[in-house]
């Protein structure tokens, strides 16, 4: 996802530009670039790889001035060499994953589709909140167009059906149709097959419709 202004042929971050961009909250919504620092000004210890670096100052459509935002993007120029000799293009700064084309995650662009998930859903999420990213059960507890808000806490090993906590639960949002989100098939199996009916039951209601339901035609 990061550094996708190279592919595109996107423009510079110039004021005015619109963008989708991911709030710290992990919501995707539309902003517009207020001021740019051109990566020179930026100082080298503020970005990984001693890649070339910009800083941006965004703010988001239809909030107040105080969530405006300044992120640290590799720059679209891409020609600093890192240290290691490699391009700035392979070294993406800190905020790269949290900034898209205009229309790729926010939902004016998602006309006609329907989020797969529902409230009460249980998922696996590919989650940045806490380090080291990891994946981990949750819930989705909040629904907006085709994002989700999940409950979740951090486990060791979803794999193994643990829902341990590793300091505490955590919210965050996460788009239905990213790679960071999924359906827990361990849960929905497990709730399905809870939810079956009986056998017996089946025939019980197959006899009283044979019974009633017909006779009322």
């Amino acid at each position: 996802m990061g550094s996708w202004w190279r592919a595109s042929g996107a423009p510079h971050f110039a004021a005015g530009v619109r963008l989708d961009v991911r709030d710290c909250k992990g919501k995707w919504l539309v902003a517009e670039v207020l001021r740019r620092r051109a990566a020179a000004a930026a100082p080298a210890s503020s970005v990984r790889g001693n890649a070339s670096v910009e800083h941006v100052l965004v703010h988001y459509e239809g909030w107040s001035t105080r969530w405006d935002e300044w992120l640290e993007l590799s720059s679209p120029d891409g020609l600093a060499p890192s240290a290691g000799g490699a391009s700035a293009a392979s070294v993406a700064a800190k905020d790269d994953e949290r900034v898209a084309a205009l229309g790729r995650f926010t939902d004016g662009a998602q006309a006609g589709k329907r989020n797969p998930y529902a409230l009460g859903d249980s998922v696996l999420v590919y989650h940045a909140a806490p380090m080291p990213r990891q994946w981990s059960r949750g819930v989705v507890t909040q629904i907006d167009g085709m994002q989700c808000s999940v409950r979740y806490e951090p486990s060791a090993n979803p794999s193994a059906g643990s829902n341990g906590s590793a300091g505490g639960a955590y919210q965050r949002w996460f788009h239905s149709q990213s790679d960071e989100i999924e359906p827990d098939r361990s849960a929905y199996s497990a709730r399905t097959a809870a939810s079956a009916p009986s056998a017996s039951s089946s025939a019980a209601f197959v006899d009283s419709f044979l019974v009633g339901g017909f006779a009322a035609l």
